[in-house]
């Protein structure tokens, strides 16, 4: 998988791979944007390419650097994240990065820090980080991701070259999906919910969102206005609250906040019919006719 692979983001992909090219590598790289665009794939790609024994610019896939670090086993390699039980990247966790690179490397030649959602770094890990950048070790590079650039330090933005990563438009989400083994037309309807956030996309559970998507079209045709109580609980029952199938309370919020999704986007498809927009711009463009048959009455 070379950066290539990393589809709809032209200028990131390629300003890493002109300084593969030039050999002018620089010591740290933010890449930002929202999640589900492919900082995280376009990181470790890039990571590959740079310890890839075949040296050609990018990564072969097949030789034992790449795939100890497709297995997140390489030494030198290394990927840093919010702990699980923590709301925070805490300062222990850049001590140990200050320790490793007090050591010389195992074997890469490029010893690289994936440090994800960046912005959650405690302030003592934020300094900690920020005099590392100021006097950077040799033969090491820092690819910092966040999807939330505006809240780092200024002075850890200006030490890195910034790399913005764009949602990505639908045709693309669509070939990613399709890619994952999902079928066309479900990847079709996904696309448009996804917001350009492949994560995102694979977040629904498709065949319950296209179950939960009719029931509520047909709550929609037969809910009365009038009677609040009786149209909460039959969303009640769609997202899944009552019954014995009750769903976590993580799961509970995700389908709260996808049946919103869909009974706005319903509501917005019928406002634009209406108004004579092409049907190409419905979020339910597989319900063409519905919208239309709707928005005439």
């Amino acid at each position: 998988m070379g950066l290539g692979d990393v589809l709809g983001q032209g200028f990131a992909i390629s300003s890493l791979r002109s300084a593969l090219r030039s050999g002018k590598v620089a010591t740290a790289y933010l890449l930002h944007g929202p999640a589900g665009v492919g900082k995280r794939k376009a990181a470790l790609t890039f990571a590959k390419a740079l310890n890839c024994s075949q040296a050609s610019g990018e990564a072969c896939d097949v030789c034992l650097n790449c795939r100890r670090i497709d297995r997140g086993t390489h030494p030198d390699v290394v990927t840093v994240g919010v702990l699980p039980g923590k709301t925070r990247l805490l300062i222990e966790q850049v001590k140990e990065i200050e320790h490793e690179l007090s050591l010389a490397p195992f074997e890469a030649r490029k010893r690289v820090y994936i440090i994800d959602q960046v912005e959650l770094m405690s302030p003592e890990a934020t300094g900690a980080v920020l005099k590392t950048l100021e006097e950077p070790p040799a033969n090491t590079v820092f690819l910092l991701l966040t999807e939330q650039p505006a809240a780092l330090a200024p002075t850890i933005v200006s030490r890195c070259q910034s790399l913005r990563f764009t949602p990505l438009g639908k045709e693309t989400v669509q070939t990613i999906l399709e890619k994952n083994g999902i079928s066309r037309e479900v990847a079709a309807i996904a696309s448009r919910f996804a917001q350009g956030s492949v994560e995102r996309a694979l977040s629904f559970e498709h065949n319950a969102f296209l179950e939960r998507r009719r029931q509520l079209v047909d709550l929609y045709y037969s809910a009365s206005v009038d009677d609040i109580t009786s149209l909460s609980e039959a969303v009640s029952e769609v997202v899944g609250n009552k019954g014995r199938d009750v769903p976590s309370k993580e799961s509970r919020k995700r389908r709260v906040s996808q049946t919103l999704e869909i009974m706005l986007s319903w509501c917005r498809d019928v406002l634009m019919a209406r108004c004579g927009s092409p049907q190409t711009l419905f979020a339910n463009e597989d319900m063409a006719d519905e919208i239309k048959e709707e928005a005439s009455r």
